[in-house]
């Protein structure tokens, strides 16, 4: 369990320091206060040093990065051990930043995926609800969704520039309107994404 601590310089006459409890392989490094002599210290404290909620209630408001024994990478604002702000990179690479509650985002957040697909929005409980997904292939999709698909009211603008909007349903469009690079605007009820009944307009 390795973690590295970016302390938060407060004034001028900061030093660095460095604070390493052998008995734990614990590396804690940084910037350190000393508000009486300035000097560089050293801190050994077997008993403190990661007492959980002790360590975290002392420096709530310092940068804290945490290196995790499957390779998750977690940095900045810890409270009661748990990552609550700032960025979560997982061993595939797939990166996360935001709010967190209970280790999964929660409010406003970013995924950025492996493959380079970027979701951007509001998150509850880890998973994506509201929001714009900027997927690899290059189509941009908006509005609600259910298990990373569109549902309820949305648009998508696909690489070759068709763009469907309208009454999603499992990530495909079941009322609403098509718009084709052509001009053709395909208006009415849709049906595994294929235009089914409607109104069908063309270019004058």
């Amino acid at each position: 369990f390795f973690i590295k601590r970016c302390f938060k310089a407060k004034s001028i006459d900061d030093k660095a320091g460095i604070a390493n409890d052998k008995a734990k392989d614990i590396l804690l490094e940084g910037e350190l206060k000393n508000d009486l002599s300035g000097e560089k210290e050293n801190i050994k404290d077997e008993d403190k040093a990661l007492q959980g909620r002790e360590f975290e209630d002392a420096h709530q408001n310092e940068q804290i990065t945490i290196e995790y024994p499957d390779g998750t990478v977690a940095r900045e604002n810890f409270q009661n051990g748990l990552l609550i702000k700032g960025t979560l990179k997982r061993p595939d690479g797939t990166i996360e930043k935001g709010i967190f509650r209970n280790g999964l985002l929660n409010d406003k957040g970013i995924i950025q995926y492996p493959d380079g697909t970027i979701a951007e929005g509001y998150f509850q409980n880890g998973l994506f609800i509201k929001g714009k997904v900027m997927r690899s292939d290059g189509s941009v999709g908006e509005g609600a969704f259910e298990k990373d698909k569109l549902k309820g009211k949305g648009k998508i603008k696909y690489a070759n520039g068709i763009v469907v909007e309208g009454i999603f349903e499992n990530g495909l469009l079941i009322k609403g309107q098509a718009t084709h690079l052509d001009g053709v605007v395909e208006e009415g009820e849709f049906q595994n994404g294929l235009f089914i009944k409607g109104n069908m307009k063309h270019p004058d």
